[in-house]
This record gives structure tokens, sequence and C-alpha cells, in this order.
């Protein structure tokens, strides 16, 4: 039949006439390759206070801290924030000090119970989580902020799906971003939770005007949704710098011109607390409120302290000296900067935090 044919068939094609088997040719296969494609999409892992996972940091031959080598391999990855309760220790001393002050970006009890804040970091910390998020830290145009969600309810229900949105700015005059890094959605807030996430902001360029970046957003979440502007204030956008006493004193005598030099006095009406405790809070909280640098060692040098930093543009230098009398709380603040409209904008602002 045809089976025993087929049969005869295949074996008289794999023998030879001495009945010795042949074997077979293997077809030319080639190996298959496989290649191992980074992965650019989000990515879901718990995400706390910045350093939480970065405590131990190798070190190069000269012995400082490799910081490149710390995110290698994690660059443009946006963690998934943490949900922590309330009552957790949430204090890192490198961030808070590395930091603004908190700015409320969203009210409790105009957006269902979801408190939204935020500040800015800077030095090593914003090196380190600019890096992660895969943005240069060494252009200046490049902002990093910390946003902080609670929630606030009083009926001890959560809240879901909270999210960040961005929108397009279209305001005449202001510098928009080029690249955003915002956190993934927070699945669900439960009563009494707080959650820390990490945006990153780069804008088109830099500007010594006060208030010309803005990025916009919205923050979304079960019972809301609620617009928000992120517009970092001249201040925060400074460049650090250093300089010793004696050459900041020179720089000063040479910025002594109308639009160079700005003056205002304070006295003891506008102290709230100890004449002592504001003596003593003074610098630290012109350093919170700025990205200022400390001249000197000393906070104070005979009722004097300095402060100096450069504008982001420019790179024209920003001197501040406050001079306090620890007795009466009396002094006055003098800034110096060969820029009229920064010098004006900073005066305005340092002594809305620091005296007001």
């Amino acid at each position: 039949d045809s089976s025993d044919s087929d049969d005869s068939s295949s074996s008289s094609s794999s023998s030879d006439d001495s009945g010795e088997r042949i074997p077979e040719k293997k077809a030319n296969t080639k190996p298959i390759e496989v290649l191992n494609k980074p992965v650019s999409s989000l990515i879901d892992m718990n995400y706390n206070q910045p350093s939480s996972s970065l405590e131990t940091k190798p070190k190069d031959q000269s012995g400082n801290p490799d910081d490149t080598s710390l995110v290698s391999g994690l660059e443009g990855l946006v963690m998934a924030p943490l949900k922590i309760d309330k009552e957790e220790n949430t204090s890192d001393g490198d961030v808070d000090d590395d930091s603004s002050n908190w700015v409320v970006l969203v009210r409790h009890d105009l957006s269902g119970g979801l408190s939204v804040t935020a500040r800015f970091l800077r030095n090593s910390s914003r090196k380190r989580e600019l890096l992660l998020l895969g943005l240069d830290p060494k252009n200046a145009a490049v902002v990093c902020v910390q946003i902080r969600f609670e929630n606030r309810r009083t009926d001890g229900r959560g809240i879901r799906r909270i999210r960040l949105m961005q929108r397009k700015v279209a305001t005449n005059g202001t510098i928009p971003t080029t690249r955003t890094a915002i956190p993934q959605e927070i699945d669900i807030l439960n009563s009494s939770q707080i959650s820390y996430a990490m945006v990153g902001l780069e804008f088109a360029q830099v500007s010594d005007k006060d208030g010309a970046t803005l990025a916009r957003f919205d923050v979304k979440c079960d019972r809301s949704s609620t617009s928000i502007d992120i517009r970092p204030p001249l201040a925060e956008l400074l460049v650090g710098s250093k300089m010793k006493s004696s050459d900041f004193d020179e720089a000063m005598q040479k910025l002594h011109g109308i639009h160079q030099r700005a003056v205002s006095k304070f006295d003891s009406s506008s102290i709230e607390g100890e004449v002592s405790e504001f003596y003593d809070d003074l610098p630290v909280k012109i350093l919170k409120a700025s990205n200022l640098t400390m001249v000197g060692k000393k906070k104070w040098s005979n009722g004097v302290c300095r402060f100096v930093g450069c504008l982001p543009a420019s790179n024209k230098e920003v001197l501040v000296r406050i001079q306090c009398d620890k007795k009466t709380g009396s002094g006055e603040v003098t800034i110096c900067c060969d820029n009229a409209m920064a010098l004006s904008s900073l005066l305005a602002f340092l002594k809305g935090v620091a005296f007001e």
C-alpha cells in the first residue's frame, strides 16, 4: 500500500547499496539573538524620602563620593510614591537641610480633604534626585521639587487615584518647561496617610527676572481637581557661590550706585517673640528661604552676617548684608547687585520671609 512505499522510499534515501546508514544533513540554521532592551516605561517601585535607599556611597580613588555611580542604570526611572502613616518619623536630615520652606499648593478644605505642599531641593539632594530622574543637575534651568500628599479627610475614608497632569503654559512673558518628570499615580491614600514624590522641571532657559519660569499642573483625585502653578522665585534659582569676608566687603564698596544698592531698616516692632531668639534665627531664616551661601564660618560677626549668590542668567553677584542689634532687635538689610530689577525683587522677598 501507500504507507509501505513511503517507508521504503525513506529508508532508501538514508542508506547506500552496502546497507550502511548515511547521516542526514542538518539544516543550516543560525542561533536566534536575544536583545535585552532597556525598559523606558514607568516601573512600580516603592519610594520614600529621597536618601533612604542611598545610605552607602561608593567612593572614587580620590576618596570623594561618586554621585554618578549611585544612579548608574537608574536614569529616567519614575518612582511610585510610598504611602506611610503620619505618626511615622519621615524626617531626612540631608533633605531637610538642603531644601526650602514648605509651600501650600492645594488646601485640604477646598479639595475634598487632599492636602498638597511642596518645597525645592538644593545642593547634593537636588543633584542626587535629578540624576535619578534623568535630568542634568548642572543645568541652572532644572528645578527639583518635592511634593507631599496628605489625606486630611475627617470621615476616616481614603482618597483614590491621586495624580499630577501637566497643563500647557500659554502666558506671554513666561518661560515654559521643555521636559518634566512626574510621579506615578497613587492608587489610594488611606486616612491619616502621607506620601512623598519628586517632580523634575527643566525650563527652556534661565532668567534673572523674578517669577519668569512657570509650570502648571492639575492635581486630580476621585474627589476633586485643582489647578496649581509652580513658579520658582528668583531667590531659589540663585547659584551658590563662595567668598571671603574681606572680598565681600570690597565687592560691596564697588556697588554703591543708586541702581546697585538697596537698603531697608527694621526694628523690634516687626519681631514676634523674644529679641534674642529672633537674632539667633535670622541667618537660618535667610538660608532656608533662599539659595544664598553664608560668608564665613560664624553666623554673626560683630552683629553682622553676610550672604552671597549669583544670578542664574547673567551670573552677576548678589551680596546681602544684615546688621542687627542683639539687645534691641533693630537693624538694616543691604543688598547689592548690578541688576536693578533683581535687586528690588530680592529685597522684597527677603523682607517678607524674615521680617514680616
